[in-house]
């Protein structure tokens, strides 16, 4: 089964050697560099890109292999037992901030307040975006159907979010990660397949 991350290596995966950008930037991200074994190459990213068209943020993943069709059968009855897979961003408009659970295992602290997700559960693929910050009032995350494209070679990925839906920051920290779980979301079941180095964007 694969380790869990804490939020201390979390953070430090997607935040090392952080670029600063304007509103529109490409990462790029080496081919092959996936952390466990098991990964494929749709789980392994090439480069993302954030661009910022009138008041939507366009979140772009770029991957190695194209997403299998039809998409992998989950879940899994053999080791590793992933029973969902991600593909997204993870965005930081605070840095002072901490905030604990989910997607993470309650008690697991990281300072993103929001993550943009496409997400496969062996069901259906949809995305969504998870504002994590009524967690630190005691309340659920709030989770917010968004937009998203495939494109016709299915090795693209693109994630639509409302700026006002992130509170239309001047600046924020954008890291990007495939990524699964081996339970259910918010589980210490989480893992990184592959991550991209973050990103200072400002619109």
């Amino acid at each position: 089964m694969p380790r869990k991350i804490s939020s201390f290596i979390l953070v430090s995966l997607l935040f090392f050697s952080i670029s600063s950008v304007e509103a529109t930037v490409t990462i790029t991200d080496p081919v092959g560099d996936l952390r466990f074994s098991f990964g494929q190459g749709y789980q392994d990213l090439t480069e993302y890109s954030i661009d910022l068209q009138g008041d939507t943020y366009i979140f772009e993943l770029v991957l190695a292999e194209p997403l299998p069709s039809p998409l992998p059968v989950l879940p899994q009855t053999v080791p590793p037992f992933i029973k969902q897979l991600r593909w997204g961003v993870s965005i930081n408009t605070d840095p002072d901030l901490v905030i604990r659970g989910y997607p993470f295992a309650r008690g697991i602290a990281g300072p993103m307040e929001y993550f943009a997700f496409l997400r496969w559960d062996g069901e259906s693929l949809f995305a969504e975006l998870i504002n994590r910050l009524p967690l630190l009032d005691g309340l659920p995350a709030e989770i917010t159907p968004i937009n998203y494209e495939i494109n016709s070679s299915r090795d693209t990925i693109q994630l639509m979010v409302d700026a006002n839906l992130i509170g239309n920051p001047s600046q924020f920290i954008c890291g990007a990660a495939a990524a699964g779980d081996a339970g259910r979301q918010g589980s210490m079941g989480n893992f990184l397949v592959d991550f991209a180095h973050g990103a200072v964007v400002s619109p």
